[in-house]
């Protein structure tokens, strides 16, 4: 598991540009970090095995991190690029 990238989550995302994601301080997230957010696409099937190897995924903007909600559990972000934010996107460090 050491090679899979950390990631989080997209929890509500406003039309103001107010991100909440998870985790937060909990998790190692601190106030002014950055992260990519990417948008979950079609699920991409093995065709010999039938498996799922994951989904497409479309990198959708930036955020940043203002502020830990929540004990630690998440935070709220700002949008500094990109639109189409959604809850469940995925949130990785840029």
């Amino acid at each position: 598991m050491a090679n899979v990238p950390w990631q989080g989550k997209i929890i509500k995302a406003n039309d103001d540009g107010t991100i909440y994601m998870k985790p937060g301080s909990a998790g190692g997230v601190e106030s002014g970090m950055e992260f990519a957010v990417y948008s979950e696409g079609e699920d991409l099937i093995d065709p010999d095995t039938g498996l799922s190897l994951g989904s497409e995924e479309k990198k959708i903007g930036k955020i940043k991190v203002v502020q830990d909600i929540g004990d630690g559990k998440a935070c709220k972000a700002i949008v500094i690029s990109g639109s189409g934010f959604e809850t469940g996107n995925l949130v990785r460090v840029k």
